[in-house]
């Protein structure tokens, strides 16, 4: 349990670094064996991808804003009170270090969903020069991007909500 601790940190301390480092090994994976996999798929089914993509990740970034939003709103609010008048464990999150922490992982979390469906708009609207091996490593990397974002995102959320059921 505490190798998995450990790993957490040290992921959610640079996590766009270590998503960078994920989807490059993934990436050369999927270049790697591209040929043989896209020889199976038809080509227009990655290309039709891509719009689920830029989607997702454009409404798990508003999901995200309106979450930071809320947070925000009541770390605001609790500023007006002492760290001994906090009724709850969230409130008690909120006005802590811990705080810094949740919004620099959601605020992060935004950029990268931002920037993957840019990316990937990019990537539509350049269709004609991309040849379907490339399809095949960016459908990938980005499904890996929006998976790990995602995943980090939820864990981050449920850490607070779990402290604040134990209260």
């Amino acid at each position: 349990m505490e190798l998995i601790r450990k790993t957490l940190d040290a992921y959610y301390n640079s996590p766009k670094i270590t998503d960078f480092i994920i989807c490059c090994i993934v990436g050369f994976w999927s270049d790697k064996y591209a040929n043989k996999i896209v020889s199976q798929i038809d080509t227009t089914i990655l290309f039709n991808i891509y719009s689920y993509m830029i989607s997702t990740s454009i409404s798990l970034a508003g999901f995200l804003l309106a979450a930071l939003t809320i947070i925000i709103t009541i770390r605001s609010n609790l500023k007006a009170k002492q760290i001994h008048e906090v009724d709850n464990v969230l409130d008690l999150i909120l006005a802590t270090s811990n705080y810094l922490m949740v919004v620099s992982a959601f605020k992060n979390a935004i950029i990268e969903y931002i920037s993957i469906s840019i990316t990937l708009f990019v990537v539509w609207a350049l269709n004609s020069i991309i040849t379907s091996e490339q399809h095949f490593s960016i459908t990938i990397t980005s499904i890996l991007i929006i998976s790990l974002v995602t995943i980090r995102s939820l864990y981050v959320l449920f850490s607070i909500l779990s402290k604040d059921d134990k209260n």
